[in-house]
């Protein structure tokens, strides 16, 4: 089934309707804050692009067509969870698509696939560490890693800590490290090493009013330490 027939059994009016609301609803600054205004469309026509027989490259590419049109958290799901599934070359054309629009320009995009990152692909120690070689990998262009770093939280964290070896050296980096140790302190499903947390502290340079420092610094011991001292 190509995209334009998708649309076609929807109704075309009613389709692009719902496309401009989720559009709206993506590109909110709180995107993922819990107030997001539901649409039907995805979960109406995802059995139209993943139960089908064709390859599966072509049915990342028609998820594709459909999320740009209606970029929505609720194709997403669907996408995970056909994941699995995927072929390498599926798989390969999926992480240059996502890395591609976290990238871009075009927050109704970037925003919906950077918060099903987190809770989906992130928080799945199936995927996990497939996920962070994909977004994380020596190429990767440092707007990715700001993007990734903040929503690192449950990823396991000794993979964490390679990439806060390869940041430290350049300070610029050092708040997108301490938002990244923030989510493994806190978030639900954080991975935290304490005494590791606290020598990655040790070693950025913050003003020191930055957002849950003094939280995480608690959290993880570093302030009573350094009153040992």
């Amino acid at each position: 089934m190509t995209l334009d027939e998708i649309i076609a059994r929807i109704g075309a009016e009613r389709f692009h309707a719902e496309a401009a609301i989720a559009r709206s609803d993506s590109s909110r600054p709180d995107f993922g804050s819990g107030s997001g205004v539901a649409v039907d469309v995805p979960h109406e026509i995802e059995e139209w692009i993943w139960d089908t027989a064709s390859p599966w490259t072509e049915r990342v590419a028609l998820f594709f067509g459909a999320y740009d049109l209606m970029p929505s958290y609720g194709h997403l799901m669907y996408a995970k969870m056909n994941y699995r599934e995927f072929d390498p070359d599926a798989r390969a054309l999926w992480w240059r698509e996502v890395r591609a629009r976290l990238v871009g320009s075009d927050s109704a995009l970037s925003q919906p696939i950077a918060y099903s990152l987190w809770c989906d692909f992130l928080e799945d120690e199936r995927t996990v560490e497939e996920a962070w070689t994909e977004l994380t990998g020596p190429d990767a262009p440092a707007a990715l890693l700001r993007i990734v770093l903040p929503r690192s939280g449950p990823v396991p964290f000794a993979l964490k800590q390679e990439l806060y070896e390869r940041l430290i050296p350049d300070s610029g980096w050092h708040v997108s490290i301490l938002e990244s140790l923030v989510g493994s302190a806190f978030d639900a499903f954080g991975q935290i090493e304490m005494a590791a947390a606290r020598s990655v502290l040790d070693r950025l340079r913050l003003r020191g009013d930055e957002p849950n420092l003094e939280l995480l610094r608690d959290k993880v011991g570093w302030s009573e330490r350094r009153r040992r001292r």
